[in-house]
């Protein structure tokens, strides 16, 4: 029981350490979509954040809270503590092993999602919305990722 749990946090700080790169990531990109604008202080960070990175967000404080509940439960409380703890600080030491934000592999991983949103608002008549991420995907691709 105890070598699944640490398994558990070990993989619920990847997860966590992920989300942060990729939250770092967005923002990034949507400052340089988006410079100098007082009005947008994150830039286009909202449009070009995939659902997915949406829904991680949302499941970075559940895993704590699983990470903490879980071995309260299930383990002595003091566990339970330590697990949640070790996620959260192993979480942001994994951070720094996924790509760097201005990286080519998140550049990709917006378009690519921006690419999905726009067929999907193709396919929904949306025209209004279609010319808009046409625009933001035009955008993105003159910006070059320093990092490969």
């Amino acid at each position: 029981m105890i070598t699944a749990y640490w398994i558990f946090v070990i993989l619920a700080a990847l997860v966590i350490g992920y989300t942060m790169a990729f939250q770092r990531a967005t923002l990034l990109w949507g400052k340089l979509l988006a410079p100098c604008n007082l009005l947008l202080p994150r830039g286009m960070q909202d449009a070009i954040t995939p659902q997915i990175q949406t829904l991680r967000n949302i499941l970075m404080p559940v895993l704590l809270l699983v990470a903490l509940v879980t071995g309260v439960i299930l383990l002595p409380w003091y566990i339970g503590v330590l697990g949640m703890l070790a996620t959260f600080v192993l979480g942001g030491i994994s951070r720094n092993f996924f790509p760097e934000p201005d990286s080519k592999f998140f550049h990709s991983r917006f378009l690519r999602s921006l690419e999905h949103r726009k067929h999907q608002f193709q396919l929904r008549g949306d025209s209004a919305r279609l010319e808009a991420i046409g625009s933001l995907i035009e955008r993105l691709k003159t910006l070059e990722p320093q990092k490969t």
